[in-house]
């Protein structure tokens, strides 16, 4: 299911680019090569930049998202490998499970979860109650506020469940199940929502009209 996720995700943003490229007549320039494309995909997409130099409040909004997002997917994701791979009684399983390991995975857990949650509550609440407009794009975006949303609580309970339980009792693994799935659903839904043009933006500076 997540080799599917990522596969529409390409293909939706991929679908997006080309779109976007065609309506402004543009093609496809090498200037940069592949180092000029890692440098925009560092700077721009993943630390956002471009958002920095136009609001401070959109680039953290935007970063706590992604930043979020992507820290739980992480988090959910080994947490989900050493569930289903690694034995429980094997050094690796006692050192997450029992040990100094179990801490790690408390704090990245929670610092991410945090991140996830807070982004979208300032996104509505700047939008709608101090009326700024440049995070109109993702506080309009409502199924996108509800799968982040969805995605930090599901984390959160899971989390309680792991301290409570253990990370592979009945009741954690089908949390985390439903968690990954919403996930997934998110990965599937970047390229049609309105987060996706400040994934976009950046790549413009790789084309030139034609």
């Amino acid at each position: 299911m997540s080799a599917i996720a990522v596969i529409i995700f390409l293909i939706g943003t991929l679908f997006k680019i080309y779109r976007w490229k065609k309506k402004q007549n543009l093609q496809f320039s090498s200037k940069g090569g592949f180092v000029g494309f890692v440098k925009v995909i560092f700077s721009q997409v993943l630390f956002q930049l471009h958002l920095l130099r136009q609001s401070v409040l959109q680039w953290v909004t935007y970063i706590l998202i992604l930043w979020g997002f992507l820290g739980l997917l992480a988090h959910t994701s080994f947490l989900a490998f050493l569930s289903y791979f690694v034995p429980l009684a094997s050094p690796v399983s006692e050192f997450f499970y029992q040990g100094k390991g179990k801490i790690l995975l408390d704090v990245w857990g929670d610092i991410w979860g945090i991140a996830l949650l807070v982004g979208p509550i300032i996104a509505i609440i700047a939008r709608y109650v101090f009326k700024r407009m440049e995070l109109n794009d993702i506080a309009r975006d409502y199924f996108a506020i509800i799968l982040l949303l969805a995605i930090s609580v599901t984390g959160f309970i899971g989390e309680i469940i792991r301290v409570k339980e253990t990370a592979v009792s009945p009741n954690y693994i089908g949390l985390m199940r439903n968690h990954l799935t919403i996930s997934l659903l998110f990965i599937i839904y970047i390229p049609f929502s309105k987060l996706c043009r400040s994934f976009i933006k950046p790549i413009e500076q790789f084309f030139v009209s034609s």
